[in-house]
């Protein structure tokens, strides 16, 4: 009896059944699909920097330092001078350390100064090390490496020689 009463009040509301009904599967949906998206950011956030304990700086903002240092978002900060460097490596508790130096840039493309202790440590999507198709890492000074996508896009092969200018330009 009362379930036949609550049955004949809503189709006496159909039409505001169906909307309430409707409201709540949108909201659950939408629910669903935020923290699906947050997951995913975490999970690949957590990808790019895994291994690393910890990323020094010179002073700014942290989230400016980690998206720049770690992302190549936004704008370079002050670097840490060489001897900071030394003295950071030169503890007991660093077990490896690889030095970032950004700011500037090679036909609008930015430019990172490192030692070839970066491709001995990087790691992306879950843990896959760095491969050169041809040539070979940083033995000199001088040495560049160029990744296939600014290679293709530059038209440029093992031993082309580069320019690189301070700050970010487009030639």
């Amino acid at each position: 009896m009362i379930l036949r009463l609550a049955w004949g009040s809503l189709m006496a509301r159909a039409l505001t059944v169906g909307m309430t009904v409707l409201a709540i599967a949108l909201s659950v949906s939408l629910f669903l699909g935020v923290e699906k998206m947050r997951t995913g950011a975490r999970a690949s956030f957590t990808d790019t920097i895994s291994g690393t304990d910890l990323i020094v700086g010179a002073r700014s903002g942290s989230v400016q330092l980690l998206l720049y240092s770690v992302f190549r978002i936004g704008n370079a900060t002050n670097n840490v001078t060489w001897e900071s460097f030394q003295d950071i490596a030169a503890r007991d508790e660093v077990d490896w350390i690889v030095p970032i130096s950004l700011g500037d840039s090679h036909k609008q493309f930015r430019v990172m100064g490192t030692t070839a202790a970066f491709f001995d440590h990087y790691a992306y999507r879950g843990g896959r090390a760095l491969a050169f198709d041809s040539g070979h890492g940083l033995d000199d000074l001088y040495d560049a490496v160029i990744g296939a996508d600014v290679a293709a896009t530059l038209g440029y092969d093992t031993g082309d020689p580069i320019v690189v200018a301070h700050g970010l330009r487009s030639s």
